[in-house]
């Protein structure tokens, strides 16, 4: 991995975040047209971030707390 290349690796957060600013975004874009290893990781991240962002804020189910109650339970006996 290039110099270059792990000065923008770190600047992808901060793009899918929108806290660059308009140039720094520009230069990131332009790299990453260029460079397949920074878009590969640009895809896996931004894919990532995408899912985590979906999953939501449901609880666990109530069976899974019952369990884990249970195991510590056991544990602590």
């Amino acid at each position: 991995m290039s110099h270059q290349c792990r000065t923008h690796f770190r600047q992808i957060s901060e793009l899918l975040d929108g806290e660059l600013d308009t140039a720094a975004a520009e230069r990131l874009r332009a790299h990453l047209e260029g460079c397949p290893n920074c878009r590969t990781c640009w895809a896996t991240f931004s894919r990532t971030v995408e899912l985590y962002r979906h999953l939501g804020t449901a609880p666990p189910p109530a069976s899974l707390i019952s369990d884990l109650k249970d195991f510590i339970r056991r544990q602590a006996s």
